[in-house]
């Protein structure tokens, strides 16, 4: 049997686009060869800045006394609980020490009091942290706002281009866990080496209590 060789055959349209860039490659060695050579222009370098946004948070003046006027208003609704406990408490007394045990019907109506009071309690209960945890995420977007707009200013100032989240604190865990435990962590990192002197969060915390000190005496 005679051996056969396949050839894929070139279609005029691909021998003139093979032909187009023959010539144009020649064109392009021929202006090369002619032109004359310019200097590359370097990228201006990026002056970038990081903030350690938890401590930055956790350092504001502001916070701090934000917090404890939620701390007030979450002891008051807590004394509200407490006292609908001692009604509870109250109830549990009487049936183990006052109310007699074949007294079926007053007994019976106790026990409905001292659930209707339990479902009150639990109710009121969530109620009342609804209402922290949105006090909370209010006084948080507030101050983020704020921050924003002090990092703003801050680098436009100090002639920062770019101002990053400072991650480097999120660290790998050094015990054996799971690959799955790990590549969240990996893949959540930004921040994988920073040189020192970039970290400005104590500046930024002096500058932003102090307006606020200033803010507050007006």
């Amino acid at each position: 049997m005679n051996a056969t060789t396949t050839r894929m055959s070139r279609s005029p349209l691909a021998a003139a686009a093979v032909l187009g860039v023959s010539i144009l490659a020649a064109g392009a060695i021929n202006s090369f060869a002619t032109a004359t050579p310019s200097a590359a222009v370097a990228p201006a370098p990026t002056a970038i800045a990081l903030i350690d946004l938890p401590k930055l948070i956790n350092g504001l003046t502001e916070l701090a006394e934000k917090n404890a006027e939620v701390g007030v208003r979450r002891d008051q609704l807590q004394k509200q609980l407490d006292e609908l406990d001692k009604q509870i408490k109250q109830i549990d007394t009487e049936l183990n020490d006052v109310i007699p045990k074949n007294a079926t019907k007053q007994r019976t109506e106790k026990l409905a009091q001292k659930f209707e009071i339990e479902s009150l309690q639990e109710a009121r209960a969530k109620a009342y942290q609804r209402l922290i945890d949105l006090e909370n995420g209010d006084i948080i977007r507030d101050l983020y706002g704020k921050i924003q707009a002090s990092i703003e200013a801050f680098a436009k100032k100090e002639g920062f281009d770019l101002v990053l989240l400072d991650d480097r604190a999120i660290q790998i865990p050094t015990n054996r866990v799971s690959i799955r435990e790990i590549n969240p962590i990996i893949e959540s990192k930004r921040i994988l080496f920073a040189k020192d002197g970039m970290d400005v969060t104590d500046r930024l915390l002096t500058i932003m209590n102090n307006e606020y000190k200033a803010n507050m005496k007006r």
